[in-house]
């Protein structure tokens, strides 16, 4: 009997932790871990922008929702950070100013989407989902003339905004023309057309210092455009090709070359040092 003592401690430590994680292997856990279905409407919602190749923006009004979807030709803004305000009545008052419309054209803001609050998490008021803050938010957004709606997602509201400016756009775009391709986040290929001396390139992205367009003309570091767009000011008349890059990736690159070499090494030694005692037995 003793020697089955140390396997049956065994099954009971066993039998003690499937106990504790039952809630995990019958999906009971709640809070953070509870389980969420993506509603249905938020998949209609995700594919029919899968469908929408050109570069554009979608706005959240006020925030995104849990389940909002996001690409590199789709990137997610919330109203909020897009504002720097923190209450639903302070977006509304921004979207009905006379120049809202302009300066989201001009930040690629091409959908905009009042979310169906279906966890109570984001129309909140005094810490409490509020059904008549979501109401008043959808009233005053179908109001506004430059905006249209949408039909076809269920509960969520989706609006378009047409005319808005691509990813990047010319400020002088009578006669002049950019063109772009992705390569990854930090890197993009411009080409102009037509451009003159002292035209602005303007790249949608938040303004950061760290940008800077290689051209064959030199380099351009970027100005900042209505405070919140990076603008490069171009140095030379015609049609020519450039690089725009984000320079702190270099160190990121960098440190994968050092990472990979000192592996290399590594593993080597270890090889040489294994085939070293094999050899002297």
């Amino acid at each position: 009997m003793k020697k089955y003592i140390p396997q049956l401690f065994i099954v009971i430590i066993i039998g003690y932790l499937l106990f504790l994680i039952r809630p995990a292997l019958f999906q009971q856990l709640g809070g953070t871990f509870q389980t969420h279905r993506v509603p249905l409407e938020y998949t209609t919602l995700g594919k029919f922008l899968a469908s929408q190749t050109s570069f554009g923006r979608v706005m959240w009004l006020p925030s995104p929702s849990r389940y909002a979807s996001y690409s590199i030709a789709h990137p997610v803004v919330s109203a909020y950070d897009f504002y720097h305000v923190a209450s639903v009545a302070a977006v509304l008052q921004e979207l009905q100013k006379d120049d809202a419309q302009e300066k989201l054209q001009q930040s690629s803001i091409r959908y905009f989407v009042i979310p169906s609050d279906v966890n109570g998490e984001i129309f909140i008021n005094d810490r409490k989902y509020d059904d008549k803050l979501y109401h008043q938010t959808v009233t005053v957004v179908k109001k506004i003339s430059w905006l249209t709606e949408i039909q076809g997602f269920g509960n969520l509201h989706v609006f378009s905004l047409s005319s808005s400016h691509d990813h990047f756009w010319m400020t002088n775009d009578l006669t002049a023309h950019v063109s772009y391709t992705f390569i990854n986040p930090t890197k993009y290929q411009l080409t102009f057309v037509g451009v003159k001396k002292g035209d602005n390139v303007i790249f949608t992205d938040m303004y950061d210092t760290h940008w800077q367009l290689q051209t064959p003309y030199g380099l351009i570091q970027p100005t900042p455009f209505d405070k919140k767009l990076n603008s490069f000011v171009l140095l030379q008349n015609g049609s020519y090709a450039a690089i725009l890059s984000y320079t702190p990736q270099k160190w990121v690159d960098m440190g994968m070359w050092v990472s990979g070499i000192a592996l290399f090494i590594i593993f080597s030694y270890l090889l040489y040092d294994w085939m070293r005692h094999k050899n002297s037995k």
